[in-house]
């Protein structure tokens, strides 16, 4: 049934091609004329004002004398018509012999119309005793305001809904495409159609149970086959028609071109392919199965009784000759052989070899699992004989593995440190030496300058008061600049004295120092090459009082603390560079004292990491730096010192945008655990 109805569907849509094709062709012969030069007949000359209305109208009848005509009639005075509008009145006039041959060759047809923006109008045909007159009633029709841009953006053919001729008392509809002169609306192209071969389309279907019908999008009923032909007269819709146990939601659930079940109903949904119709086909589960029944049901009685006397003979020789051994056969397998010889005795032929040969290979088999038995028992042993033997053996090795991993690591620490310790120590001792004479000159200057203040004091007389002020000025002055020179210099040999103390090469043994001056020192270092730079950050120290010595290797754990604050300083600076005025530059260094570990932290408020970068933080020569400025091994170095070799954790928290902090944890009783 399902492609039945699709046969109809087709053929349905075959009959609203030939309607679809003939608006589409006046639609491209409108545009034509619009776009092309041409003169089909003196306009001016034949459009006439109608006396004391504002109306004209064409005066000419069409080509053959006593046919039917069309009729031009627009709002105003022929004065006052532009080209554009003479242009557009030709190309209507023009479509009246396409229209003539489409009326003859397509019986359906009842007119044809073209409406323009411009306040005019076209009709065909039209009769005698008509009036002529215009009306702006037409611009509020269906056809017309379903053509303009705003509602038919896509310039497509539509069709409107059903409504009565008020001349014929027939039903029609309209099908009608919009005219453009490029990107210009011009107006609305339309052929009024009757429902009559539609009706016969219908009428010519044969469905004995159920009924068929077409809809429109407005759920009005283009045809029905439940309604004989001359019969419908007036416009009828969906909802008036279908059972009241079949609701319109219903039809919304249906597959498209699919006969789907619904409650109590087989229905069939299908979109037409050239009209915004739907094909519709419904019927009662109950009269389909009656009918069913009324077709197979002889058929069924006969089948039903060979079937029957075929199953009884068919039983009977299939219990003799097979259901009787084979149940035998299973019974025999499932005791493993040992059935009783009486009991297969009476087996016929083809059956008894299968009885000796499942015998034969259950004797063999129970022989076959004895030896398995036997050789898996003897195997279990050597294999746990073995498997004691290699743990014993493989206790030592795995010791020597940890071991040797243990000090392979210690050594490629070391060989990554001596590098850089070399380099820094070279660096140190030759700033050593200009740095002795700055403090060495400024101590010697220091002591010219209270040498030159005494011989001021004595020759103070001989001078005038401004002379003795100003010298006094200037030697006061003096001896100032010389102690500044003095206490940076004493300074800057401090952080050489540090620089040598990183850099002094072999293996450091684990101490007590003080941590706070071990940080101190170490920050002091770190920040004064962006001192130089003209960058200080903000630095805040919350030290714990009750934190004294410490037992860690203080070379080592100085390169870490240096690191992470050169670090810290060089994504301020980065930051410091992009932010706004508001910015802060800020490193917070807080160290805190529990009962089993020490607790450090550095903290800055600079750019923060992503998790992508937070993943790879630690791993060797990753570095976020641009090429040249960082080699990638500062943090890895750092987590091996804190983890391998002070056997603590190094932990890392940040926001990408607002704060990077790392947490150093050393245990307390370090020297037991090492």
């Amino acid at each position: 049934m399902n492609l039945r109805l699709l046969e109809q569907t087709q053929s349905f849509n075959n009959v609203l091609r030939v309607r679809y094709d003939a608006v589409k062709a006046m639609q491209r012969q409108a545009r034509k004329f619009l776009k092309h030069e041409f003169q089909m007949f003196n306009t001016r000359l034949e459009m006439k004002d109608i006396a004391g209305k504002d109306t004209y109208y064409l005066t000419t009848r069409g080509v053959n004398a006593g046919s039917p005509y069309g009729v031009l009639v627009g709002q105003g005075y022929t004065s006052d018509i532009t080209n554009s509008t003479w242009k557009e009145l030709q190309m209507a006039y023009s479509l009246m012999p396409l229209v003539s041959v489409l009326k003859n060759s397509i019986q359906s047809v009842t007119g044809f119309h073209y409406t323009s923006a411009q306040n005019f109008y076209f009709r065909y045909p039209w009769s005698e005793h008509e009036e002529i007159k215009f009306s702006s009633y037409l611009y509020k029709k269906e056809y017309y305001l379903r053509s303009i841009p705003a509602n038919n953006r896509e310039d497509k053919v539509f069709w409107t809904d059903v409504f009565l001729s008020p001349i014929e008392n027939t039903l029609l509809v309209t099908c009608a495409a919009p005219i453009y002169k490029g990107l210009d609306y011009k107006g609305v192209v339309g052929i009024d159609f009757t429902l009559d071969s539609v009706d016969f389309f219908v009428e010519s279907l044969h469905h004995n149970q159920g009924n068929f019908l077409v809809i429109n999008d407005h759920n009005t009923v283009i045809a029905d086959l439940a309604i004989q032909e001359g019969e419908r007269k007036e416009i009828v819709h969906l909802e008036d028609i279908i059972p009241e146990d079949l609701p319109m939601e219903h039809f919304v659930k249906v597959s498209d071109a699919t006969l789907t079940r619904l409650g109590d109903y087989w229905v069939y949904v299908a979109h037409t392919s050239f009209a915004p119709w739907q094909v519709i086909y419904y019927v009662d589960n109950r009269a389909i199965t009656i009918a069913t029944l009324k077709n197979i049901l002889p058929s069924l009685l006969l089948v039903i009784l060979f079937t029957t006397l075929f199953l009884v003979v068919a039983n009977r020789l299939v219990a003799r000759e097979f259901i009787i051994p084979a149940s035998l056969l299973v019974k025999h397998i499932e005791k493993q052989g040992t059935v009783a010889q009486d009991e297969i005795e009476n087996v016929s032929e083809p059956w008894a070899p299968w009885f000796h040969a499942i015998s034969n290979v259950f004797g063999e088999n129970k022989a076959l699992v004895e030896t398995l038995e036997n050789h898996i028992n003897k195997l279990d042993d050597q294999v746990a004989q073995r498997t004691k033997d290699l743990s014993r053996k493989n206790k030592q090795p795995e010791k020597v593995v940890v071991d040797l991993k243990k000090a392979q690591s210690q050594i490629i620490t070391q060989e990554k440190l001596a590098g850089l310790g070399s380099l820094t120590a070279g660096i140190a001792h030759e700033i050593r030496n200009p740095l002795n004479f700055i403090i060495n000159f400024a101590d010697n200057s220091k002591i010219f300058g209270e040498e030159i203040s005494e011989v001021l004091n004595d020759v103070a007389s001989k001078l005038t008061k401004e002379e003795r002020d100003s010298l006094l000025d200037l030697s006061t002055h003096l001896l100032k600049n010389m102690g500044k020179i003095e206490e940076h210099g004493r300074r800057a040999d401090a952080i050489v004295n540090s620089m040598l103390t990183h850099a002094h090469g072999g293996e450091e043994i684990l101490r007590e120092v003080d941590l706070h001056d071990l940080l101190n020192e170490n920050i002091l270092l770190g920040l004064a090459s962006f001192k130089q730079r003209g960058f200080t950050p903000k630095l805040r120290r919350y030290y714990a009082e009750s934190l004294g010595e410490v037992a860690l290797h203080p070379k080592d754990m100085g390169r870490v603390f240096l690191n992470m604050i050169n670090n810290a300083c060089y994504i301020l600076h980065e930051k410091s560079k992009a932010a706004s005025e508001g910015y802060t530059p800020q490193i917070t260094v807080t160290t805190l004292d529990n009962p089993e570990n020490i607790i450090i932290k550095i903290r800055d408020n600079g750019l923060g990491m992503s998790s992508q970068i937070k993943k790879k933080i630690f791993d060797p020569f990753f570095t976020t730096k641009p090429a040249g400025q960082g080699t990638g091994l500062g943090l890895s170095l750092s987590f091996e010192i804190i983890v391998q070799q002070h056997h603590g954790e190094l932990l890392l928290e940040t926001v990408l945008g607002k704060f990077t902090e790392f947490t150093i944890i050393i245990p307390n009783n370090l020297q037991q655990v090492a």
